[in-house]
């Protein structure tokens, strides 16, 4: 939702940059391959384990706007700009409209 010339480019900017900050805090996730591959080569996975990588740009946002809102909105520490980005997120997905050309 940050496209060029999209209506909600400035409230789709800010409410990710709210969000992000609560990413960032989640050891599990990693920003990029570099970061990953770097944690990689400290890790030693014991013989019959499988390690499996998921990469983001495979999946898709799926679920109901009012829940993908309130997920999105748990990121945000702090009450009040956590129920503002819950309602931007909510407006945006409710607004937006995806095509799917061939």
């Amino acid at each position: 939702h940050e496209s060029h010339d999209h209506p909600f480019q400035g409230l789709a900017r800010w409410a990710a940059a709210e969000i992000r900050a609560g990413l960032n805090n989640l050891s599990h996730l990693y920003k990029n391959s570099q970061s990953l591959l770097s944690a990689l080569k400290s890790l030693t996975v014991p013989h019959g384990m499988l390690l499996m990588k998921y990469d983001v740009k495979d999946f898709f946002m799926s679920g109901k706007h009012a829940e993908l809102a309130e997920l999105a909105s748990q990121l945000v520490p702090d009450p009040c700009r956590r129920t503002v980005v819950r309602e931007i997120v909510h407006f945006i997905l409710e607004n937006q409209y995806v095509t799917m050309s061939k």
